[in-house]
């Protein structure tokens, strides 16, 4: 069962203010002072930056980045230490992919290679190179999510065209190794894993129509590999509230395993504004806002 504690909801003039204020406290009820937030600057000109993963013990941001006009992509790696970017390299696939991170602070991502296959690359901060893996997984998708390595070595993850739960080795007896574990049940961008690496959590959709399914919370079985709803939100927040919950795009899970923080885009259903990407009627709207709200585990 899931019972929730407490909740915020914060307009999308303060998206900005806000997205840091979630990101960089306790999952705070109010917008944290202007005078926490500090501009660093761009990555690359004329880039978006959709996925990053950070690797705390070596202090580098690693952030992929996508230039929709002219299609090309790039990976780059910031040292928040010092302020700068250590090196940028372009990628043959333009579009977005997640990044896992090791222990060591080796950064893993998909790319295409010669043959427009996904494979697995690596950055090795210790040498500041990309080296192509010549591994892929089955079904040929390309990595959108994933959680922090185990301590048998593997880095769960999510591969979009397929939807797949996957799991990747960078050292099983001397070989990276790439494997599927299960179907997803939808598209998804976040995740996160329990304390015990037994329970991945994850909610799909985050794009929008999360609500559509009732906004569902899912809970991962990493040895059963079987799936559990822990919570269905959408209709508690709709009639509670007056939010259809779109997109989930941040999942986070306390260090004890008990609370669980998912941020979302929501649509406001007293607002009707197109402008707001509320659409006129409840058939078409996908929800776009900000909704945040901590549940209990238990």
């Amino acid at each position: 069962m899931i019972r929730f504690s407490s909740w915020c909801f914060l307009l999308t003039s303060t998206f900005i203010l806000c997205y840091f204020c979630v990101s960089s406290s306790t999952y705070a009820q109010t917008p944290a002072p202007s005078n926490s937030l500090e501009n660093l600057g761009w990555l690359q000109n004329e880039y978006g930056f959709p996925v990053t993963n950070y690797w705390k013990e070596g202090e580098l941001l690693y952030a992929a980045g996508r230039q929709p006009v002219s299609q090309t992509g790039s990976f780059v790696v910031y040292s928040t230490r010092t302020r700068k970017i250590i090196k940028t390299f372009p990628r043959a696939y333009h579009d977005q992919t997640g990044i896992m991170v090791d222990r060591e602070g080796n950064a893993y991502f998909t790319d295409y290679d010669s043959t427009q296959k996904y494979v697995m690359q690596k950055y090795d901060p210790r040498t500041n190179t990309i080296t192509n893996l010549n591994v892929g997984f089955a079904s040929g998708g390309h990595i959108r999510a994933s959680v922090r390595q185990s301590s048998n070595g593997w880095i769960y993850g999510f591969t979009e065209r397929p939807n797949k739960i996957v799991r990747f080795h960078p050292d099983l007896n001397g070989q990276p190794v790439a494997e599927e574990v299960a179907d997803a049940w939808s598209y998804a961008i976040t995740w996160a894993m329990d304390p015990t690496e037994k329970f991945l959590y994850y909610a799909p959709d985050p794009h929008g129509g999360w609500w559509k399914k009732d906004a569902p919370v899912l809970q991962f079985n990493v040895e059963t590999k079987q799936h559990k709803v822990i919570a269905f939100l959408n209709q508690f927040y709709e009639s509670k509230y007056g939010y259809l919950l779109g997109g989930p795009y941040s999942i986070n899970l306390d260090p004890e395993g008990k609370r669980l923080f998912i941020a979302t885009n929501a649509c406001d259903l007293d607002r009707d504004n197109p402008l707001d990407y509320c659409a006129p009627t409840k058939s078409q709207r996908n929800g776009l806002g900000l909704v945040t709200f901590r549940a209990s585990l238990g």
